[in-house]
């Protein structure tokens, strides 16, 4: 009786199936500069890394936005408009508003933290691990720099 290579090779009770790591895709935020790793699975086609940046960046594009918006003449009519109508809000007010109360005094006591001395840490003669900067799985060593392309199966559930 003969057997195939391919059939022996998929089914071996000698050798385990060992499931294969996620391939990781290393980039430079462009908000900070580090560097992170994500998993396939977490990748997003993101470009900032998750200390803050992309939160940011988002209010400096708003910021841009909103400064285009205020030079345009719709913009300053809509200013106008608008401080008019406060302007009517604040004639119809007829107190004052009275002082706020003095704050009391607050003494506040400092810690004195003694700075820990560093520990040395051994080091493996292996090549660490490399894990993802999302969920922290561990990943494959061999770095993408570029996106997955969606596979046939995605392309197709898209398509109408």
């Amino acid at each position: 009786m003969s057997v195939s290579h391919l059939a022996r090779s998929l089914s071996s009770p000698h050798r385990p199936i060992v499931p294969m790591k996620p391939s990781a895709r290393l980039y430079h935020c462009a908000g900070c500069h580090c560097q992170v790793f994500l998993c396939r699975h977490c990748d997003r086609g993101n470009l900032y890394c998750g200390c803050g940046c992309a939160e940011r960046a988002r209010k400096a594009s708003l910021r841009r936005a909103g400064s285009r918006y205020r030079s345009t003449r719709r913009a300053r009519l809509a200013n106008a408009a608008r401080q008019g109508r406060f302007r009517a809000r604040q004639k119809q007010k007829v107190t004052h508003q009275g002082s706020l109360p003095m704050a009391a005094l607050v003494l506040l006591l400092g810690a004195w933290n003694k700075p820990e001395s560093p520990q040395e840490t051994p080091r493996s003669s292996a090549t660490p691990a490399i894990h993802c900067h999302v969920c922290g799985c561990e990943c494959e060593p061999w770095l993408r720099r570029d996106f997955l392309r969606p596979t046939e199966r995605a392309r197709q559930a898209r398509s109408p």
